[in-house]
């Protein structure tokens, strides 16, 4: 059995319960001494949900590699709840929405199954600097102002991305986006969620956002079949609605349908196959292989998008460099420029590096094509 195939079975098996059948378990139990399988598990973030499809099929995992990933994956769900109470306890005047991972991993079957990179929060622009004021006398650390976000680390580590816009630099999807707390609703106090459909679509213009040009992981699509299975939201007409404005409705249906092609009773087509090839060789959030085969002779980037990034206001440049002064404010936004230039060289460098066939060019060209997502 192929690797890619084998690591569907087992989180197939760890989302829905479902068992393997005999053949299957004994060519598994075989692959657990290859690297390769936990390699490609590891790589789309997933190690730690193999090891639970594992003993659920009565395969011995202790010691192995994947054992050591879901003792990880506990610890740091553990770690991210604490830090999530602290946000919750700093944040008690300022209007805020947990997003993403956050939210998904309370709908699988136990949280730590779900395992997030870091802790995404959106909160109104005007409200940035208190914000960020109140999670520094609550032990977080300010890292780096970005031209959408904060970034942040609790003492035990965590990573917390504290959003003002939910912009992508898609002029369609920013669109909708950008309408993003007309679908918030009052959970508890100052704490909001999102409309269940606006939240669908949310998940589904990310997962976009990803695939095209970096690619996507797995954990993506167990989402999708979580959000329909266990927190019982439907793609119906007002989701389908929003995806259509965004301009990604073909990409979410057939996101969707191999969703339900890996974790559900729908059948692969055509198009889930190839949308599959590409998913399988791009990890957690994609690869440089994508980018060259994607934006090979296009020109990304537009104006609005590079000038927010390069042209900073004091008041958020301070959060980056807290010991400026006020009269060193030139100083130091040609200082942001050198190091957004030498991080931009740095990524083009790595590119050009990187060898991606005519052929893969392409099959991914045919790709998006297909799926009619672009940004």
């Amino acid at each position: 059995m192929e690797v890619s195939a084998t690591i569907i079975l087992l989180l197939r098996s760890a989302l829905t319960g479902e068992q393997l059948n005999t053949e299957f378990r004994e060519s598994i139990g075989a692959l657990l001494s290859e690297p390769l399988l936990f390699t490609l598990a590891s790589s789309h973030g997933v190690a730690n949900m193999a090891s639970i499809g594992l003993f659920n099929n009565g395969i011995d995992k202790d010691g192995t590699l994947f054992e050591q990933a879901e003792l990880q994956a506990a610890l740091s769900d553990a770690q991210m709840e604490a830090d999530m109470a602290l946000i919750r306890n700093s944040l008690t005047n300022i209007p805020f929405i947990p997003l993403k991972g956050i939210v998904l991993k309370q709908y699988y079957s136990e949280s730590y199954m779900r395992t997030c990179g870091d802790i995404d929060i959106l909160i109104h622009e005007v409200d940035t600097k208190r914000a960020v004021a109140a999670l520094t006398e609550h032990g977080f650390k300010a890292e780096s102002y970005n031209y959408h976000d904060v970034a942040l680390v609790s003492e035990n580590g965590t990573m917390v991305e504290l959003h003002f816009s939910l912009s992508c630099d898609s002029e369609k999807m920013d669109k909708v986006l950008d309408r993003v707390w007309d679908y918030a609703v009052v959970k508890n106090g100052c704490e909001y969620k999102l409309t269940d459909d606006f939240f669908f679509f949310y998940i589904l213009s990310h997962l976009a956002h990803h695939f095209y040009p970096y690619g996507c992981g797995i954990r993506f699509f167990m989402d999708l079949w979580v959000i329909q299975h266990r927190m019982e939201i439907k793609f119906d007409e007002k989701v389908k609605e929003l995806c259509k404005e965004a301009g990604i409705e073909t990409f979410a249906e057939t996101a969707i349908k191999l969703s339900e092609a890996w974790f559900g009773d729908m059948s692969h087509d055509e198009l889930t196959k190839a949308m599959e090839e590409y998913v399988l060789t791009s990890g957690t959030f994609g690869n440089t292989d994508n980018v060259v085969a994607v934006t090979t002779g296009e020109k990304r980037g537009s104006v609005r998008h590079n000038l927010k990034r390069m042209l900073l206001p004091y008041s958020k440049l301070k959060l980056i460099y807290p010991e400026m002064k006020p009269i060193q404010f030139p100083i130091y936004e040609v200082r942001r420029w050198g190091e957004l230039l030498n991080r931009g060289l740095n990524r083009r460098k790595s590119m050009s590096e990187k060898s991606v066939s005519d052929e893969k060019k392409e099959k991914v060209r045919q790709l998006m094509e297909r799926l009619d997502i672009k940004q």
